[in-house]
């Protein structure tokens, strides 16, 4: 149920598409019920924002971005073959982002977790440092797409974490819990000192990569072990959502 939800700011919202799909009901009904719903002032203009959307043969169509409240003010007028099965998931799914919204905005209070964020920033910094350096080097050995390492590097030291990245990085890193910062500092701080090193070998830049990811997923495995990943499913959630 991963992306039956999106969050944008402190409102949860949900698509006329992705209501369609989990009610069995074809999207042009269901844009149709919305349709009156919007035209009759149900569904005010704060609870809703038109979008649209491209199906797997590339066509593009007119949609509606849904809030919870527009959601519950559709959902009866909607059908559907599996209309009580989608009503459930997606409110169950609502509630569930709710709740963990809530630790989100609370978590962002706590002293502890606050110098966690700071002290992962900070690292983050000296390591788009070493990146930049990096991709340099590997340019001045030929390679010809050396600048998408800023990103295959971050997706590596995510992956051994076994966290997430489809949102940006303020954005994801804000989701994480204080132990995950801690983690994801260490591990950061690791992949920069096994760059660096492979740059003063002479290494070749794949095997530089290569070192780095080595040392990552070998720390992120003994972190693992002595400090459980705390609540990573709910973290997964929030962030395949977060806009």
């Amino acid at each position: 149920m991963d992306d039956l939800i999106q969050v944008k700011g402190d409102d949860l919202w949900t698509t006329s598409d992705i209501v369609a799909r989990e009610f069995g009901r074809r999207h042009h009904d269901v844009m149709r019920a919305v349709d009156k719903l919007v035209e009759s002032r149900a569904i005010n203009l704060r609870d809703f924002t038109q979008i649209t959307y491209t199906d797997s043969k590339n066509r593009t169509y007119r949609a509606y971005q849904l809030t919870e409240r527009a959601f519950l003010i559709a959902m009866p007028f909607i059908g559907g073959d599996k209309a009580e099965q989608g009503q459930k998931r997606l409110v169950d799914e609502f509630l569930r982002m709710r709740a963990e919204l809530r630790r989100i905005l609370l978590q962002r209070q706590d002293a502890y977790w606050q110098q966690k964020r700071l002290e992962g920033k900070a690292t983050r910094l000296a390591l788009t440092g070493v990146i930049q350096e990096f991709v340099s080097y590997a340019k001045a050995q030929g390679s010809q797409n050396a600048a998408k390492y800023y990103m295959s590097i971050t997706k590596m030291e995510y992956a051994a974490l076994e966290l997430v990245k489809l949102a940006s990085d303020k954005a994801f890193r804000d989701v994480l819990d204080a132990v995950q910062h801690s983690q994801l500092t260490v591990v950061e701080m690791a992949c920069q000192e096994a760059l660096t090193q492979g740059m003063e070998e002479g290494l070749h830049y794949k095997d530089c990569y290569l070192k780095a990811k080595e040392a990552c997923e070998e720390l992120a495995v003994a972190l693992k072990r002595r400090i459980p990943n705390r609540g990573n499913a709910a973290n997964q959630r929030l962030a395949r959502a977060v806009a």
